[in-house]
C-alpha cells in the first residue's frame, strides 16, 4: 500500500528547511537529504506514462531541495581536500558514503524511483589541473535524471562551485535529462571559458525507439553557480544508435550525430557548428558533410541564412525556390522525394548537381524533377549555384546517392563511447 503525501507534509519539510529546522547546515546536509528523500518515496508513482503524464505536485519541491542538500554536501566535503585531489577515489569515497546513507542503490522497475541516487561520478577536466566535474545520476520514474556540477580551486578559497546544471522541468516525466557530454573548453584569449553540456531523452519504461533528440548549451559562469549566462541553447532529433562527435575550440563548438533525414530516407549526419564570442553564439560553416546534405540545410534554414550560402548571380532565382521548397515548409512530395541522386558537373569534382526524383523508379531524375547545382568552394563548404526543373548540361549520368560514412570529426571524438558514470547494478 502505497501513502500520498499530503500537502501539509511538503510545506513543513520545506518550511522547516528554508528555517534551518531539519537540522543544521553544517555536517548535517546528508541528514535534510535524507528527509527529503523519505517524503519522495511516499509520493504517488505517475498513472499516465504518455508524454503529456506529469508526476504528482509534491515531487517537484521536494526533488528541488533533495538535489540542493547533496550538491551542499559535496561542496562542504570538496572543502577539505586540497588542489591535487584523485578523481577516482572521491567517487569511491562518496558513493560508499550515499550508500550508506541509504542513497546509493540499482534501478528498482515497478517501485517507486524518487529520491534514490543511481550513480555518482567524479571526473578531471582536461586542460585544466584546478577543476572537476561531478555528476550526480538521480532515479526517476523515467531515468536517469542527471545534474552535472562543475567546481574550480582557487588559492584564495580553495574548492567552490562554478557552474551547476540541473533539470530544471521537474513536472514532466519526459525529458532530455540524460547526461551524453559535458565539457569545458580551452581558455579564449581574455582567459574566457565555456561548460558545453548535451543531453538526451530519458525514456519511459515503455519507450523502445532508437530515434531520440537532444538538448545542448553553451554556458559561461557567473557570480552564481546556480545561474550560468545561456550563450547558446538549442534541440535536435539524434538517433540514439549513432555517433555523437563533440569537439570544443576556444572560438567554437562542433556537434556531430546521426538522424533521420528529409531528403534521405535513410538518414545522415548532420553537423551543428558555433562559433562562441563573448556572450554570444552564431551558426558557421560547415554545415554539412557533403553536398546532399548541404542541400537540405539550405532548404530548411531561414532565407536569413540560406542567402549567405546562395552564389550572388542569381539570388533572385533561388530566392523563389527557398520561398517555395524551404524556409522550414513541410515536406513538399510533389515536388521531391527522399531518395537522393547525385551527378558530376565538373572535371574536379568540385561542381555537382543533386536530384530528389518525386517518383523514384530506380531510373534515375527525369526532366521535371528538381536538380540542385552545387559548388564546393572550400573543405565541406558549398554554395547553391542554380535549382532547375531541368538537369545541367554539363553534369553526367546520375547515380543513386550513397553516403560513404563521411565525417568531419574524427572517430575518437565519438562522446557515445564515454561513460559518464557508472549506475548500481
Amino acid at each position: 500500500m502505497q501513502l500520498a503525501l499530503g500537502p501539509a507534509v511538503v510545506r513543513l519539510l520545506l518550511a522547516s528547511s528554508l528555517l534551518g529546522l531539519v537540522a543544521p547546515a553544517q555536517g548535517q546536509l546528508l541528514e535534510n537529504a535524507k528527509n527529503f528523500s523519505r517524503a519522495l518515496a511516499l509520493a504517488p508513482v505517475p498513472v499516465d506514462t504518455s508524454i503529456h503524464g506529469t508526476v504528482d505536485a509534491s515531487i517537484p519541491p521536494l526533488l528541488a531541495n533533495l538535489k540542493r542538500e547533496i550538491r551542499n554536501w559535496i561542496a562542504e566535503e570538496l572543502k577539505a581536500h586540497p588542489a591535487q585531489v584523485d578523481p577516482g577515489k572521491l567517487t569511491e569515497k562518496w558513493k560508499a558514503e550515499l550508500r550508506e546513507a541509504g542513497f546509493l542503490g540499482a534501478a528498482k522497475p515497478g517501485k517507486n524511483p524518487f529520491g534514490r541516487v543511481l550513480g555518482l561520478g567524479v571526473a578531471s577536466v582536461p586542460n585544466e589541473s584546478g577543476m572537476l566535474r561531478v555528476v550526480i545520476s538521480y532515479d526517476s520514474f523515467c531515468s536517469p535524471d542527471d545534474s552535472v556540477l562543475f567546481f574550480e580551486h582557487r588559492a584564495d578559497a580553495g574548492w567552490r562551485l562554478l557552474i551547476n546544471f540541473d533539470n530544471t522541468d521537474l513536472e514532466h516525466q519526459w525529458g532530455d535529462r540524460a547526461l551524453v557530454y559535458a565539457g569545458i573548453s580551452p581558455r579564449d584569449g581574455k582567459g574566457q571559458f565555456y561548460a558545453f553540456i548535451v543531453r538526451t531523452r530519458s525514456y519511459c519504461p515503455a519507450g523502445a525507439s532508437s530515434w531520440n533528440s537532444i538538448n545542448y548549451q553553451a554556458l559561461r559562469p557567473t557570480v552564481s553557480p546556480e545561474t550560468p549566462k545561456v550563450v547558446l541553447a538549442g534541440e535536435h532529433g539524434y538517433r540514439e544508435e549513432g555517433d555523437l562527435r563533440v569537439e570544443l575550440t576556444k572560438e567554437a563548438a562542433t556537434l556531430e550525430f546521426w538522424h533521420r533525414s528529409t531528403t534521405n530516407s535513410m538518414g545522415r549526419v548532420f553537423v551543428l557548428k558555433y562559433a562562441i564570442e563573448d556572450d554570444t553564439a552564431r551558426r558557421i560553416e560547415p554545415v554539412a558533410v557533403d553536398a546532399e546534405g548541404f542541400v537540405e540545410e539550405w532548404l530548411a534554414s531561414p532565407w536569413s541564412m540560406a542567402v549567405k550560402w546562395s552564389e550572388g548571380t542569381n539570388q533572385r532565382a533561388l530566392l523563389d525556390w527557398h520561398q517555395r521548397l524551404g524556409s522550414g515548409k513541410p515536406f513538399d512530395a510533389d515536388m521531391m522525394a527522399d531518395y537522393p541522386f547525385w551527378q558530376s558537373c565538373s572535371p574536379d569534382g568540385k561542381l555537382s548537381q543533386i536530384s530528389f526524383p518525386k517518383n523514384h523508379d530506380g531510373d534515375g531524375p527525369k526532366e521535371g524533377d528538381v536538380f540542385f547545382l552545387v559548388r564546393e568552394i572550400g573543405e565541406r563548404r558549398f554554395r547553391i549555384v542554380n535549382v532547375a526543373t531541368k538537369s545541367a548540361a554539363e553534369c553526367g549520368p546520375a547515380k543513386a546517392y550513397v553516403s560513404h560514412g563521411e565525417h568531419l570529426l574524427p572517430e575518437w571524438m565519438n562522446r557515445r563511447k564515454d561513460r559518464i558514470v557508472e549506475h548500481e547494478r
